[in-house]
Protein backbone atom coordinates (compact mmCIF):
# COMPACT_ATOMS: atom_id res chain seq x y z
CA UNK A 1 0.00 0.00 0.00
CA UNK A 2 1.34 3.42 -0.96
CA UNK A 3 -0.62 6.10 0.84
CA UNK A 4 -2.34 5.20 4.12
CA UNK A 5 -5.28 7.56 4.39
CA UNK A 6 -9.02 7.13 3.97
CA UNK A 7 -8.90 5.46 0.54
CA UNK A 8 -6.23 3.03 1.72
CA UNK A 9 -8.41 2.06 4.65
CA UNK A 10 -11.30 1.30 2.25
CA UNK A 11 -8.96 -1.00 0.31
CA UNK A 12 -7.78 -2.59 3.54
CA UNK A 13 -11.34 -3.30 4.67
CA UNK A 14 -12.22 -4.74 1.25
CA UNK A 15 -9.17 -7.01 1.38
CA UNK A 16 -10.07 -8.15 4.90
CA UNK A 17 -13.57 -9.11 3.70
CA UNK A 18 -12.33 -10.85 0.58
CA UNK A 19 -12.76 -14.60 0.27
CA UNK A 20 -9.33 -14.69 -1.33
CA UNK A 21 -6.14 -14.67 0.70
CA UNK A 22 -5.26 -10.99 0.38
CA UNK A 23 -2.66 -9.47 2.69
CA UNK A 24 -0.59 -6.31 2.81
CA UNK A 25 3.03 -7.12 3.55
CA UNK A 26 4.11 -3.48 3.84
CA UNK A 27 2.82 0.06 3.54
CA UNK A 28 4.11 3.58 3.17
CA UNK A 29 2.84 7.08 3.75
CA UNK A 30 4.42 10.53 3.98
CA UNK A 31 3.24 10.40 7.58
CA UNK A 32 5.03 7.74 9.63
CA UNK A 33 2.10 7.78 12.06
CA UNK A 34 -0.42 7.04 9.29
CA UNK A 35 1.72 4.21 7.96
CA UNK A 36 2.14 2.72 11.44
CA UNK A 37 -1.61 2.94 12.10
CA UNK A 38 -2.43 1.23 8.79
CA UNK A 39 0.17 -1.46 9.48
CA UNK A 40 -1.30 -2.13 12.90
CA UNK A 41 -4.93 -2.20 11.71
CA UNK A 42 -4.29 -4.43 8.69
CA UNK A 43 -1.43 -6.54 10.05
CA UNK A 44 1.26 -5.29 7.67
CA UNK A 45 4.73 -6.55 8.34
CA UNK A 46 6.46 -3.19 8.01
CA UNK A 47 5.61 0.46 7.55
CA UNK A 48 7.63 3.20 5.89
CA UNK A 49 7.46 6.98 5.65
CA UNK A 50 8.80 6.90 2.07
CA UNK A 51 7.58 4.58 -0.68
CA UNK A 52 11.01 4.58 -2.36
CA UNK A 53 12.55 3.06 0.78
CA UNK A 54 9.75 0.50 0.92
CA UNK A 55 10.31 -0.47 -2.72
CA UNK A 56 14.06 -0.79 -2.12
CA UNK A 57 13.65 -2.97 1.00
CA UNK A 58 10.68 -5.17 0.12
CA UNK A 59 9.71 -7.67 -2.56
CA UNK A 60 6.11 -6.98 -3.47
CA UNK A 61 3.74 -8.85 -5.77
CA UNK A 62 1.78 -5.71 -6.48
CA UNK A 63 1.08 -2.23 -5.25
CA UNK A 64 -2.10 -0.37 -4.37
CA UNK A 65 -1.60 3.35 -4.91
CA UNK A 66 -3.92 5.20 -2.55
CA UNK A 67 -2.10 8.51 -2.71
CA UNK A 68 -3.52 11.70 -4.25
CA UNK A 69 -4.00 11.39 -8.04
CA UNK A 70 -1.47 14.12 -8.85
CA UNK A 71 1.39 11.92 -7.58
CA UNK A 72 0.29 8.64 -9.22
CA UNK A 73 2.51 9.05 -12.30
CA UNK A 74 5.69 9.59 -10.29
CA UNK A 75 4.85 6.69 -7.95
CA UNK A 76 4.23 4.42 -10.94
CA UNK A 77 7.61 5.42 -12.37
CA UNK A 78 9.25 4.63 -9.01
CA UNK A 79 7.50 1.25 -8.90
CA UNK A 80 8.58 0.36 -12.44
CA UNK A 81 12.16 1.41 -11.67
CA UNK A 82 12.08 -0.87 -8.62
CA UNK A 83 10.93 -3.81 -10.76
CA UNK A 84 7.28 -3.98 -9.68
CA UNK A 85 5.28 -5.56 -12.47
CA UNK A 86 2.02 -4.00 -13.57
CA UNK A 87 -0.57 -6.25 -15.16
Amino acid sequence: MIGCGLIARAHGLAAARSERNVAFSCCSSKSAESAQAFAKEFDCGRSYDDHKNMLADEFVDGVVIAAPPEVHASIIEDCLSAGVRFI
